[in-house]
């Protein structure tokens, strides 16, 4: 009897009633041991339960910390008698270097868990996912905890001593490695079929945790900032036990990963991979090894920008993007400082942002997916094309109408209008993947990776100054950072604007086949 055919709709758990599945070779173990569908449950849920637990205790933390920040530097430039709620804590002093704190911290905290992240990826490999996933919710927790620290102690620590709270993003990798090992545990346990859906549920669950996050903060500060971060530290230390608590995965993987004889056999069908694996068999000098990396970077260089020059351009107009997007860091305060709203109030906002992408994730691209396909007689490439275009188009002016906002009112429909274009990232990196060769899939997933750090590295310190320098110039220019962004995203639209239809092909009838799958697993990046 042939197999069965599994596609993205495929359940993660497949049913014991199934008559296929006794037929079904037994990929359920690990070691030997039975790899029960009650197992593959219990991961599935404490891996969605641990980002949503994140999430709402990251931002029970971080919202009233940032309140009590500014409440520090106020006192520090304005007297030890002023009270938070004076205007004076709404001045361009105070302002400027609540923003350099936040914007550098950001910064150095990403950069620290850059550094991290190889070795941690490494020791996942070796070592297994549990104890990595389980130091990467410790780093988490050691971080807001140092913050609530340096601001209960303003007397000894610096507001600007929070940057050493960076550091403990050394402890599990930070952010970056806590994700990648979501998602590896995700994938050990489902099947190429099932990871898209596997992938799609992740996605709701981020956006989930932060709908529920906000307004939980909103009534937590009602009752102060520090039962606010209480709350949030609890959720962060009991996510760090049950993350330590979590099945090891490794195994299973290891069991059902392709033979030796198979992989040597893909390295060898890859230019990239073969010199990669040669360079690696020779002696390591520190000459050699730095002339290796110098020879890896420039083939990189010619692969992107000139063997594949149209790749080239939609990596440019990606990076762009993102760095265009990431000024959604200064939302909080801009609004807290044009519309004197509350820390906790402004943290609604964030909410808006996670309500929009939800609705673009299970209504929007869909339906225009499928209308374009089905309808409009798109090929995935087309369709991937032209919303890629939209969703920049409308990025663009949402941010612009951010900056230039004088009531509420405009400025959630910035929020909502920006979020329509949320989808521009993933239907890029889609279009990106069909346009190269499957070998050198890694290193496009690779420079992809290279450009997101950089941008949301160089982001925060930037956006920092703007908002500082639009403090400067008076109220009318409190949102330069957002009026900078929108001309950054502006050029992203109009270099992926000029990218026709024929330069991007029809595609293969494979990439028809998987193009939906591609987009749901894109999906759980959004509130990324």
């Amino acid at each position: 009897m042939p197999a069965a055919v599994e596609s993205e709709c495929t359940p993660l758990l497949p049913s014991e009633s199934d008559p296929n599945h006794e037929s079904q070779p037994n990929n359920s173990s690990i070691a030997g041991t039975p790899y029960s569908q009650t197992k593959r449950l219990v991961i599935l849920a404490v891996c969605y339960g641990l980002l949503i637990i994140l999430g709402i205790g990251g931002t029970l933390c971080s919202t009233p910390i940032i309140d009590i920040q500014e409440a520090i530097i106020c006192r520090r430039f304005h007297g030890p008698d002023v009270d938070h709620d004076d205007p004076a804590c709404k001045d361009k002093d105070v302002q400027g270097e609540l923003s350099f704190i936040r914007g550098w911290h950001v910064s150095l905290t990403l950069l620290t868990s850059l550094i991290a992240s190889v070795p941690y990826g490494a020791m996942a490999d070796r070592y297994g996912r549990t104890i990595v996933l389980g130091l990467s919710f410790l780093g988490a927790t050691l971080t807001e905890c140092f913050g609530a620290l340096v601001c209960a102690m303003p007397h000894i620590f610096h507001p600007r001593a929070i940057w050493a709270g960076s550091l403990f993003q050394l402890v599990g990798g930070g952010e970056a490695i806590l994700s990648a090992m979501v998602y590896t545990i995700l994938a050990d346990i489902s099947s190429e079929a099932q990871r898209a859906t596997a992938f799609f549920y992740l996605g709701a669950s981020l956006m989930g945790g932060a709908l529920i996050a906000n307004p939980l903060v909103f009534l937590a500060m009602k009752r102060g900032p520090w039962f606010s971060i209480s709350i949030g530290l609890s959720c962060l230390a009991a996510s760090t036990v049950i993350a330590f608590l979590t099945p090891e995965t490794l195994s299973y993987r290891q069991q059902h990963a392709p033979s030796h004889t198979e992989n040597n056999n893909a390295a060898a069908s890859s230019p990239v991979e073969a010199d990669t694996t040669a360079a690696a068999l020779k002696p390591n000098p520190l000459l050699q090894r730095a002339s290796a990396a110098l020879s890896q970077t420039l083939h990189s260089v010619r692969f992107l920008f000139w063997e594949h020059k149209l790749v080239g351009f939609l990596l440019l107009s990606l990076g762009l993007e993102i760095f265009g997007r990431s000024v959604v860091l200064q939302l909080m305060q801009y609004a807290s400082r044009r519309f004197h709203m509350s820390y906790s109030e402004a943290g609604l906002l964030a909410s808006v942002i996670a309500f929009t992408s939800l609705l673009l994730l299970l209504v929007v691209l869909p339906g225009t997916s499928q209308l374009l396909l089905s309808r409009l007689g798109f090929s995935a490439r087309q369709k991937d094309l032209r919303l890629a275009q939209a969703s920049a188009a409308l990025a663009a002016l949402g941010v612009i109408l951010q900056g230039v906002a004088r009531d509420k009112v405009v400025l959630v429909a910035g929020i909502v209008v920006a979020g329509m274009g949320g989808g521009y990232t993933f239907m890029v990196r889609g279009l990106m993947t069909a346009l190269v060769d499957g070998r050198e899939t890694g290193l496009l997933y690779t420079s992809i990776a290279f450009i997101e750090a950089l941008s949301a590295l160089v982001s925060g310190p930037v956006y920092a100054g703007l908002f500082h320098l639009g403090l400067e110039w008076g109220d009318e220019w409190v949102g330069l950072p957002f009026l900078f962004a929108g001309c950054v995203l502006v050029t992203a639209a109009v270099l992926v604007g000029v990218v026709s239809s024929a330069m991007v092909g029809k595609g293969t009838a494979v990439e028809e086949e998987t193009d939906e799958a591609d987009d749901v697993v894109g999906s759980g990046r959004l509130l990324r």
